[in-house]
């Protein structure tokens, strides 16, 4: 009971809860992930661009128009909040009333928060609640039962799972893998996870979090930990020799603990779970890749361990940043094959295809310039070949490759979450002696974006509008800046301006985790 009440632990909950719930009320639209202001530089920057290159401003006009109706129409999927209309769900073990407290004196209404405990400890919750005479409603039993059977979205989650990150008895990964699978968070959320360290003694369960760690490591540049950084390590070697980089994971578990918390829920957030959600929906499938022979044999052609005919491994192996979630999982294949990850990811297996398959096709078709084009429906193929009126002209500084509209597509069935790390805060402490790594993640769906994005169907009229795709790159460039540093980011090469060409033209990184004492 004393854990739940330590000083310390009372800190990060007011701090977390806190900076939460003014996040999605009073600071809602201060620090939007697709600011309406940056997109006015950028899209203002892409019509001076375009009056330079091509010696016209006719399009000025109407693309105006088109920008002011997706801000109103942005505007009306993005309206303001206030405390009291948040949803909220908490795991509360016995001790309802210290999270509670936090959550009405931050004027959330109590009828709008569910708590989840074991079993086990729902008299005693119940117990709490009818001294302090507080009426909450209170779920017993696990939690990814409860998003599974509750057909509720959340503003505020707040996932204490004291466990460590996908592990521990009760599971910490189920539930992770509900609220994302589920999308039980709204489209603007913030959920708080709340981890315990890696195990401290060597053994299987330490090694779990090694092979873990350097398996999604492994074909990253910009976005390793700072320990690896500072390292003599060279990303270009370890990517391709990733025992190499296990052997440092294994002395600096730690640091590497703290950012795979982070990074890696980001990318089952904006990747991993979306892309599996929508490849594995058979008429997408069907829809958008090509006849299964064929994708196939061109997975085993470029992903596969074969030689192929020119006597060279597949791209994959050649180039693993350009696949990074293929080539995490490939490699934690490698060191565990049992590892709960990978088992949770069994779920989507559909009919005779395994979750294997649905990431090498939405992998390869980010990655359709890697002589990738046989992965692509014909219809697909249409689209592409009539999307993006400035790509012959080199207007911009990243020349608009396939992976702008194939991401696009995806993303109106799949419904990513996108990180916001400006609002977002990162914080380590000890309880008692255990350390604790506490996150707030603010995501957002950006569905005024995928919303008003065509389907493949309707590409080939819609694109015929040069004041749409003007419209598009700018909203584009913008998701593109958000997660710039990120391998896996769907949107990588998509900037209109130059690194500080403008004002909106700037990386926004993910913020340091602070010690909290």
């Amino acid at each position: 009971m004393t854990l739940y009440n330590q000083e310390v632990k009372n800190k990060v909950r007011e701090q977390m809860l806190g900076k939460a719930i003014t996040a999605l009320t009073t600071e809602r639209h201060q620090y939007e992930l697709i600011d309406q202001e940056e997109l006015s530089v950028t899209f203002n920057h892409f019509l001076n661009l375009i009056g330079s290159g091509l010696g016209t401003g006719s399009y000025h006009a109407a693309a105006k128009e088109e920008l002011r109706d997706w801000m109103a129409f942005d505007a009306s999927c993005n309206t303001s909040r206030k405390p009291g209309e948040l949803k909220v769900l908490y795991l509360c073990g016995p001790s309802p009333a210290n999270d509670l407290r936090v959550l009405l004196d931050h004027g959330i209404n109590v009828h709008n928060v569910w708590a989840v405990t074991g079993s086990t400890d729902g008299k005693a919750a119940h117990k709490q609640l009818s001294e302090f005479n507080l009426a909450l409603k209170i779920h017993e039993g696990s939690l990814a039962e409860f998003f599974t059977i509750y057909n509720e979205v959340f503003d505020l989650i707040y996932f204490d799972a004291c466990g460590p990150f996908m592990g521990g008895k009760p599971s910490t990964l189920n539930p992770l893998m509900a609220i994302l699978d589920k999308q039980r968070l709204s489209s603007k959320g913030a959920l708080i996870s709340n981890y315990s360290g890696p195990p401290t003694e060597e053994g299987k369960a330490r090694e779990r979090y090694a092979n873990l760690s350097t398996a999604y490591f492994h074909p990253r540049y910009d976005d390793i930990p700072d320990a690896l950084r500072a390292s003599d390590l060279d990303p270009a070697i370890f990517s391709v020799e990733p025992d190499i980089l296990k052997a440092f994971v294994a002395d600096n578990l730690d640091s590497m603990y703290s950012d795979l918390v982070t990074n890696l829920t980001i990318d089952m957030a904006m990747v991993l779970v979306p892309n599996l959600r929508t490849f594995s929906m058979p008429a997408f499938l069907k829809k958008h890749s090509a006849k299964r022979s064929c994708v196939e044999a061109l997975l085993e052609k470029q992903s596969g361990h074969s030689i192929n005919d020119n006597g060279l491994p597949g791209d994959r192996w050649l180039s693993p940043s350009s696949y990074p979630i293929l080539s995490f999982v490939d490699l934690l294949e490698e060191y565990n094959a049992n590892d709960p990850l990978l088992n949770a990811l069994k779920s989507y297996n559909r009919d005779g295809l395994t979750y294997k398959h649905f990431i090498g096709v939405a992998e390869l078709t980010k990655s359709v310039l890697e002589n990738n084009w046989e992965i692509l429906s014909d219809e697909l193929l249409a689209a592409l070949r009539c999307s993006w009126f400035d790509y012959r002209s080199r207007l911009t500084c990243d020349l608009p490759f396939p992976n702008l509209l194939t991401s696009s597509i995806v993303g109106t069935y799949g419904r990513p979450y996108f990180y916001n790390a400006k609002q977002s805060y990162r914080v380590k402490y000890t309880a008692k002696v255990q350390e604790m790594y506490c996150d707030l993640f603010l995501f957002d769906q950006c569905r005024s974006f995928f919303d008003w994005f065509p389907t493949v169907q309707a590409c080939p009229t819609r694109f015929k509008s040069i004041p749409f795709q003007i419209v598009a790159r700018s909203l584009i460039d913008r998701l593109g800046w958000a997660n710039f540093c990120n391998t896996a980011n769907p949107y990588r090469g998509s900037a209109i301006a130059g690194m500080h060409e403008t004002a909106a033209a700037h990386l926004v990184m993910i913020p340091d985790r602070i010690s909290i004492t």
